[in-house]
């Protein structure tokens, strides 16, 4: 993160490491379920996803956001340039704008529905692993 603090996903909780110092976020953090995915948006914004849950950290404590229980697991989580973060999910890629939240999935022209991995390169294209 912008204030040199590696964070990493390790065993069922979210690890900071900074000066020497470590400390653990565990499953109550994060309303009692498993973190699977971390990323830190071009805003410096760190975001966690798992198991039925999306977190954004602030102040050092992990804030709820909204989720809805249809898309049930983070497991990839990647954000663009134009403020939207992206979601992969066994239900679809969803894209969660500044105005409005969209899921892309085989209904509307994704090869498969599992989405494993996310990723925007720098043209601003985005980058799925399905099933």
């Amino acid at each position: 993160t912008p204030d040199g603090a590696v964070w990493s996903v390790y065993d069922d909780a979210v690890r900071r490491l900074e000066g020497g110092h470590s400390r653990l976020f565990g499953a109550d953090a994060f309303n009692g379920d498993r973190p699977e995915a971390i990323h830190l948006d071009p805003q410096g914004r760190l975001w966690v996803g798992g198991r039925g849950f999306l977190a954004r950290e602030n102040g050092g404590e992990f804030q709820p956001v909204p989720w809805n229980d249809d898309w049930g697991r983070v497991a990839s989580l990647a954000s663009d340039a134009r403020g939207n973060l992206w979601l992969g999910t066994p239900h679809g890629l969803v894209r969660r704008g500044p105005a409005e939240t969209r899921v892309f999935n085989t209904a509307n022209g994704l090869a498969g529905d599992l989405i494993t991995g996310v990723i925007v390169d720098r043209e601003g294209s985005v980058w799925v692993s399905s099933n």
